[in-house]
Formats: structure tokens, C-alpha cells, sequence
């Protein structure tokens, strides 16, 4: 869709994995420390763009910004 590589987090879970270091700071766990997230965070896959699908996404991209705009219109008209 953006025609450049995508780089994913090594673990998307980020919200499960902020709680987990939360709790384990609240109980003083002696495993987690204020750095424990740099061990689980890092690159994850490499997602390259498919050339073959441009088309795809151009024609999808110019839908969804003519729905946004008549969208956009009525919530500005506010409620009936």
C-alpha cells in the first residue's frame, strides 16, 4: 500500500506487555527491571511491498477518500 517496506515490532501484544512490566515492577520482581521491555521489543518481519497490487491500492485509497469526504459532510451537519 505505501510502496516502501514495513518493518513489524517484534511483539505486537504492546499493551499486554506494558501491564506485564507494570505488575511486575508494582511486586518488585526481581526479573523486571525499567529495561525489561528493550528485551522483548525489536524488529519483527520485513513486510515488502507486492508491486502487483499498486493498482489495487490506488483505486482503494481513491474510494475511501471520496466516502471520507460525503462522510465528513453529514458530521458536520451535526445530528437530525
Amino acid at each position: 500500500m505505501l510502496q516502501h517496506p514495513v518493518i513489524q515490532l517484534k511483539h505486537n501484544e504492546t499493551e499486554t506487555l506494558g501491564d506485564m512490566i507494570l505488575a511486575g515492577l508494582s511486586i518488585q520482581e526481581k526479573g523486571i527491571t525499567k529495561d525489561f521491555g528493550k528485551l522483548l521489543s525489536g524488529e519483527g518481519c520485513v513486510l515488502e511491498p507486492n508491486r502487483a497490487n499498486r493498482d489495487v491500492y490506488e483505486r482503494q485509497f481513491r474510494v475511501y477518500k471520496s466516502l471520507y469526504e460525503n462522510v465528513r459532510t453529514l458530521y458536520q451537519q451535526g445530528p437530525c
